[in-house]
């Protein structure tokens, strides 16, 4: 996927300030080699891994405010609501917890677009995507932090709060 790759590549100063110009912190190492596959490090002092690869000497306590806890890439870690180019929501009507399995695509360099002519769209342009409930803090700080305009994302969630309500038992 073209967005994993980019993550890595991150570097514009102008937009971020030099010491936390990476738009992800995890906790934990995310990086995949192709001889050894999923390489699972955790830093014990609770140091940070920039962009999901790079051990830094960042504790979470550390970054700045714009830096919220998501769920990307199968993994909690932190991601920058600074820069914001273009937020792409889609929500998920089978799943039968409200946001549960709900997805936000995020751009920080390139309007996200939507390819496909089979009846099925693909998406392209997008850095990172996170996932479930905490996709709310991240749409309200890209707003606070990005002045991205979040209209017409808060109008999808309130349609999806609304079948959600409708289509699944209340003692669910």
């Amino acid at each position: 996927m073209d967005g994993k790759k980019r993550v890595c590549e991150y570097r514009d100063s102008d937009e971020m300030s030099e010491k936390f110009d990476p738009i992800l912190y995890t906790p934990r190492c995310i990086m995949h080699s192709r001889r050894d596959g999923r390489i699972d490090e955790t830093d014990r002092d609770g140091y940070l891994y920039s962009n999901g690869i790079h051990k830094t000497k960042i504790l979470p306590k550390d970054l700045p405010e714009w830096f919220i806890l998501s769920r990307v890439f199968g993994e909690y870690g932190y991601v920058s609501a600074k820069g914001v180019k273009h937020l792409f929501f889609e929500p998920n009507y089978h799943a039968d917890c409200n946001l549960d399995g709900d997805v936000l695509y995020i751009s920080y360099f390139d309007e996200i677009k939507q390819t496909g002519d089979d009846g099925r769209y693909r998406l392209e342009g997008y850095d990172l995507v996170i996932r479930g409930p905490l996709l709310v803090d991240f749409v309200s700080a890209a707003e606070e932090y990005s002045g991205y305009d979040i209209t017409s994302i808060v109008k999808e969630l309130k349609q999806k709060e609304e079948w959600f309500n409708e289509h699944i038992p209340k003692w669910y």
